[in-house]
């Protein structure tokens, strides 16, 4: 019915839900499932962070990387050259908060890849600012479709 009205809404909330909520659902550890209220009543919006300039929607062949820091016990997340942006990303471009990011998870800077891993990367904070260390793009104009905000990610 959403779409009947506003096609633009209907890609959005396929985007937050479907890609984006569904994901933490699925993909997400027990200490990711308290995000689910708040996607569902739209306190936290995100998108889902897969296609690439280089491999478009072949997950296997993402650019993309993850390197866990031992000392901080985390991810640092990293765009190693233009091709390997995530392009085309549902909520990116202005409303998104959060993104679910596929990468390609090394231990190790240099180190051989443990294969594709979906991370939960904050791209904005509570403001709307984007946050350091990450550059946000919008893919600009869509006929008929104004209201979706996709766009460019690089880390």
């Amino acid at each position: 019915m959403i779409a009947h009205a506003d096609m633009s809404l209907a890609v959005k909330q396929g985007v937050q839900f479907g890609l984006f909520g569904t994901s933490i659902e699925r993909l997400g550890t027990e200490k990711h499932q308290h995000l689910i209220k708040d996607v569902i009543e739209g306190r936290l919006l995100g998108g889902f962070g897969m296609t690439e300039m280089a491999c478009g929607s072949d997950v296997q062949g993402t650019q993309t990387v993850a390197v866990f820091d031992p000392a901080t016990r985390e991810f640092e997340i990293t765009t190693p050259h233009p091709d390997a942006r995530k392009t085309y990303i549902g909520n990116a471009a202005k409303h998104g908060r959060m993104m679910v990011v596929f990468a390609q998870l090394q231990m190790a800077p240099g180190e051989e890849t443990k294969g594709v891993h979906a991370f939960l990367v904050p791209v904005r904070d509570a403001q709307g600012d984007v946050m350091p260390g990450i550059t946000i793009g919008d893919n600009g104009h869509k006929v008929g479709l104004n209201g979706v905000d996709n766009g460019p990610l690089s880390f």
